[in-house]
């Protein structure tokens, strides 16, 4: 729990001193127009992204409603005066819920729903957050007011939606200042459909283009987008190691992968020749990615991962030009991220979704002529729904006898945890290279479960109260090597890589560990 609070203090830190430094930019050479960030920022209107939440509730009570069946398996109170205030003054409400798995995720994708809303209507940051966790909080307290009020749900959606509704934010504002073809348009209603339902009930008109690259995207910051395709072969089999009963994993073969990366870098000298100082009020730096590997008969694996600068300062100073720079830029920065993995099919099935709540995060520009590196590195104290590695397919039913609700009905269970993670790239003349480091350690939570005491709901199901509060630990560690070559084919990259991911976990007397090494091939669009 210390570890998963710590980086809040540095960051407090990293907010205090970038607020007292004032901002100054000077860009030594022409370029394209200063992006909206830079500009005045219109007030919150408030009133309209309220109404506009009001509706978005609405939809959500109706489905609500009509899925009573469904959600009735979670009332534990009533609709009275004396049980609401025990579920929200007297404090019996606060518990972490026991919902399945995907129900539970969902909640980070409303949380981007709600922060999207609040963008769009020119809120700030911090009072984007503050919306986002209004909403959630009247969704747990009014629509499901014969639920408990879920300590997950909020923390799910108020705060992971964060960084998912930031980056489709910045992405929809990008593709609406690009040109006016199908394409953009398209891509501007995927991740924002809040602004394109502005343009299209209020004739609310998008930017005109300045200037735009080759592809008709608005080139005013910096962006790649990278889509890439093909293989993965399993490198090294799977090695594990078991205690007492767990069997050894099945070594997966080859299978289709498939990878869309997309980074905007929200600063007009950012990547150009100029000096800069200025300070960070959130989305600056945003990136989103979505992975798949599998087959048609299975699902190997599927991550969907976002992060976003919440406040810091950049510096930059950077002379020469392009092929010849000398100089560099740093940004620090507090940041937020959510991470989604999911791992099926013949390798072990494993399951971790991170709400990577606060951190500091560091990312260096270091020009040497031809040369560039970057270097980056985060540090987030995380929130996280587990699957115990430690739990094999032959585990036995009274392990977990009496244990969270959670873990007993849908084998996963709530975590507080740490992510430390590391970057290095360099490019040269179109090539790049480069290698990645992540490691994770999650703690279980104990105590706050929605049946921690045995009690009988007001449908009359009973609940048998938590008995046996074990805890529970899990650790990954990631590393990714890869490079990248041009082809005769413009903007068409070959893309080499190797991955290893060592997974470990604990759970009373069993621990289990496992290695698993991959390499794949894939062929990219890069624009």
């Amino acid at each position: 729990m210390a570890l998963a609070l710590a980086p809040l203090a540095f960051s407090t830190l990293l907010f205090a001193t970038a607020a007292a430094t004032p901002d100054v930019e000077t860009l030594r050479l022409a370029a394209p127009a200063p992006a909206p960030d830079e500009g005045g920022q219109p007030s919150f209107r408030l009133s309209r992204a309220g109404l506009e939440l009001a509706g978005v509730l609405a939809l959500g009570a109706a489905w609500y409603e009509a899925e009573i069946d469904f959600n009735g398996r979670d009332f534990d109170f009533e609709r009275t005066w004396s049980s609401q205030w025990t579920k929200l003054v007297d404090g019996r409400g606060y518990r972490f819920d026991d919902n399945d798995r995907t129900t539970n995720i969902a909640h980070a994708f409303v949380g981007r729903t709600y922060h999207g809303l609040a963008r769009t209507n020119h809120a700030t940051m911090w009072q984007a957050v503050l919306f986002d966790l209004t909403a959630s909080s009247l969704w747990e307290a009014g629509i499901e007011s014969q639920e408990v009020f879920s300590i997950n749900d909020t923390l799910v959606t108020g705060i992971g939606g964060i960084s998912l509704g930031e980056s489709a934010f910045q992405l929809g504002e990008l593709f609406g200042r690009s040109a006016p073809t199908w394409r953009n348009r398209l891509l501007l209603t995927l991740f924002s459909p809040a602004r394109a339902f502005l343009a299209l009930t209020e004739g609310a008109p998008t930017p005109k283009p300045r200037s735009v690259d080759s592809h008709g995207i608005a080139d005013d910051v910096y962006h790649r987008f990278a889509l890439s395709a093909g293989g993965s072969f399993a490198a090294t089999p799977a090695m594990g190691a078991a205690a007492p009963s767990t069997a050894a994993a099945t070594p997966s073969g080859s299978s289709f992968a498939a990878h869309l990366d997309m980074e905007i870098i929200n600063l007009h000298a950012y990547g150009r020749e100029g000096a800069a100082q200025r300070n960070l009020s959130g989305g600056e730096a945003t990136a989103f990615s979505v992975g798949y590997e599998g087959t048609p008969e299975r699902l190997d694996e599927l991550t969907i991962a976002a992060r976003t600068s919440l406040f810091g300062r950049y510096t930059q100073d950077v002379a020469g030009d392009a092929g010849d720079r000398r100089g560099g830029a740093l940004m620090l920065a507090a940041g937020s991220a959510f991470n989604l993995g999911l791992t099926e099919g013949d390798r072990t099935d494993d399951f971790v979704t991170a709400v990577h709540m606060l951190g500091p995060t560091a990312d260096a520009l270091i020009y040497r002529g031809p040369l560039t590196f970057r270097l980056s590195s985060d540090v987030y104290g995380d929130f996280a729904m587990v699957r115990p590695f430690a739990l094999g397919p032959d585990t036995p039913a009274s392990m977990l006898a009496g244990t969270k609700s959670v873990l007993r009905e849908h084998d996963y269970y709530y975590a507080m945890g740490l992510t430390a993670a590391a970057r290095a790239e360099a490019r040269y003349a179109g090539v790049r290279a480069g290698a990645a480091f992540e490691w994770s350690g999650y703690d279980s939570i104990q105590g706050l479960d929605r049946a921690q005491d045995a009690y009988a709901g007001p449908t009359g199901v009973y609940h048998a109260g938590v008995t046996d509060d074990f805890a529970i630990t899990d650790q990954r560690m990631k590393v990714h090597v890869y490079t990248e070559l041009p082809t005769p084919i413009d903007d068409v990259h070959l893309g080499l890589s190797f991955d290893l991911e060592h997974r470990s976990g604990e759970l009373k007397d069993i621990t289990r560990s496992e290695d698993e090494g991959r390499a794949a091939a894939v062929i990219s669009f890069v624009m």
